[in-house]
């Protein structure tokens, strides 16, 4: 189905029992299913906000402050790599009165506020006695089949109407409760990786995207004309499946003045024997692991991007290779091509004056660039173990001597050129 104001096309999420053999089976291929009759959080859906009020307790709790309805996530420990990030929310702790009196008091043209707090030891008895009597024994016998990694958090959501957490992905695997009023969730498999351009692993917004569903430009983001994505509505009771790096956007529905809800993460365990071809997520592994990589090599942000462009531009991304070209967005003539994986990694294209986003200029100077350099070279080894079992390399910087140098092939010194900053990194990775 296709609504009205979206420019995608979308599949409803199936509605089933936690009993169906259909649901075990989603639930296995790591696909988004929403599940009923668990009853894992049933003494929970008594928590509106007048029974928080009363019983979570007097200790504070996280509550973000937006000038819109939007509250896209961002990382205060990756800001140091863009110095000109602007925070998009405030991150504000207060007790859950304080809290509750802004919501009572809120009028249009104040700051929206959205509660994000993991529940912990400092909850009330009464909201520590319900969350005791959830419905762990279906959860175990879930475990048990689905083999997950351990619980490492449970997050509680509190909503004003109309707030919207905008595209993003997860590492972790995801059931999300459902408690007061109704949500939206619109999901993406990790096949649409590319077409909802990440910001890079550096920046703040890590694991967001850089699109704006609700107003798609699609001369800078030509990918996004191809997203086929899913729909689940979700209600009290209502336990959705969102799976590991599966990309979501979520929205607190009308007419409920607010919606209350839980998340229970979990991690993923490593998988001990990969398999080929690899899992859309395993790639977006890999292409993480690759861009922490270079991001400890380097240790700034803006040699980062260079590098990434030097290594692509003219290799993976001439004219008619037949492979997308997904760079940084600080490269805004970029032309989209569709993805043809098979034979791109044995056939690789030698530098071309006809790449895209690089003059003939360019090119000349890239290629008097790499004929220039003769000592220092990044050296990849030691093959090691990532997170979901998908294999990756350990980097260190050394030096080669000048007949080694001159022994290795034009590429391999390409690979180790010392990039000059160009410009502020948070070019690269612009909010919507």
């Amino acid at each position: 189905m296709q609504d009205f104001d979206t420019f995608y096309c979308t599949e409803e999420v199936p509605h089933l029992s936690c009993e169906d053999f259909k649901a075990w089976e989603l639930l296995a291929q790591e696909k988004p299913v929403i599940l009923t009759n668990t009853g894992l959080c049933n003494p929970a859906l008594k928590w509106d906000l007048n029974y928080l009020e009363k019983h979570i307790g007097t200790s504070e709790h996280v509550v973000f402050a937006s000038n819109s309805n939007i509250f896209k996530y961002y990382d205060e420990h990756k800001i140091k790599f863009c110095p000109d990030f602007k925070r998009p929310t405030e991150k504000m702790e207060m007790t859950f009165k304080d809290f509750l009196t802004r919501f009572r008091d809120w009028k249009p043209g104040d700051k929206r506020l959205y509660l994000q707090q993991s529940l912990s030891s400092n909850i009330g008895p009464k909201v520590a006695a319900d969350f005791v009597s959830f419905n762990w024994l279906w959860l175990r016998k879930l475990m048990k089949i689905v083999h997950w990694g351990p619980l490492t958090s449970n997050l509680l959501l509190i909503a004003m109407q109309g707030n919207v957490t905008p595209v993003h992905y997860d590492e972790q695997q995801n059931l999300f409760c459902q408690l007061v009023g109704h949500k939206k969730v619109i999901l993406f498999s990790p096949d649409h990786h590319n077409r909802l351009y990440p910001h890079p692993v550096y920046h703040p917004h890590d694991r967001q995207s850089q699109v704006d569903l609700s107003r798609p430009d699609f001369e800078r983001f030509p990918g996004l004309r191809h997203i086929k994505g899913h729909e689940a509505v979700v209600g009290p009771g209502d336990v959705l499946y969102i799976p590991i790096y599966w990309w979501h956007e979520v929205h607190s529905l009308p007419p409920d003045p607010y919606t209350v809800s839980l998340n229970f993460w979990y991690k993923a365990p490593p998988t001990e024997n990969v398999s080929y071809p690899l899992l859309p997520r395993q790639e977006v592994v890999i292409m993480r692991n690759i861009e922490k990589m270079v991001v400890d090599v380097f240790k700034d942000a803006s040699q980062v991007d260079h590098f990434f462009q030097s290594l692509t531009l003219g290799r993976y991304t001439v004219v008619g290779a037949g492979v997308p070209a997904q760079l940084s967005t600080s490269i805004h003539n970029c032309t989209a091509h569709t993805t043809q994986r098979q034979g791109v990694a044995d056939h690789v294209s030698e530098p071309s004056t006809s790449c895209v986003g690089q003059s003939n200029e360019e090119t000349k100077l890239g290629r008097e660039r790499r004929s220039n350099l003769t000592q220092e070279d990044v050296i990849v080894e030691d093959v090691c173990s990532a997170g979901d079992g998908v294999p990756t390399r350990a980097a260190h910087v050394s030096r080669r001597s000048e007949a080694e140098t001159n022994s290795s092939c034009s590429c391999c010194s390409s690979y180790t050129s010392s990039p000059s900053h160009c410009g502020s990194c948070c070019s690269v990775a612009q909010s919507p």
